[in-house]
């Protein structure tokens, strides 16, 4: 996990800084940049979510199989919750907040599983895929 995450940092972080960097330009020429402000907040809401995912699949990779499945539906529950949570706010605000927070989140959630699925094939190419008995 912990290779995925140093190979990928560098290039992720220039993807959303160029994402981001169009998201203000697009809300710029739209008259609507008190919009940037839920789009950074989905952003970090994903950037939670990842984080705990990989926290606690660092953790539980020590314990053993009974408490590490205990582990990870913790972790799940709690991700689970943060994102209704913060979408629930997000509605009552108004619904112009809400998609924003969801686009912010999306867009950072797809960068990151897209960039983990590049890497996990690039170091598969050309090796042969066992198969498991």
């Amino acid at each position: 996990m912990k290779e995925i995450l140093v190979a990928c940092c560098r290039r992720v972080l220039v993807q959303i800084g160029i994402c981001t960097a169009g998201i203000l330009v697009l809300l710029y020429t739209i008259n609507k940049t008190h919009l940037f402000a839920a789009f950074l907040i989905g952003c970090f809401l994903a950037v939670v979510c990842w984080w705990t995912l990989v926290y606690r699949i660092w953790k539980s990779s020590t314990m053993s199989i009974s408490r590490a499945k205990r582990q990870m539906q913790f972790g799940l529950g709690l991700r689970i919750f943060m994102v209704f949570a913060v979408l629930r706010v997000a509605v009552y605000i108004s619904m112009d907040v809400f998609w924003t927070v969801v686009g912010g989140f999306f867009l950072l959630a797809g960068l990151l599983m897209v960039n983990v699925i590049v890497f996990a094939y690039n170091n598969n190419a050309g090796k042969k895929i066992k198969n498991w008995e």
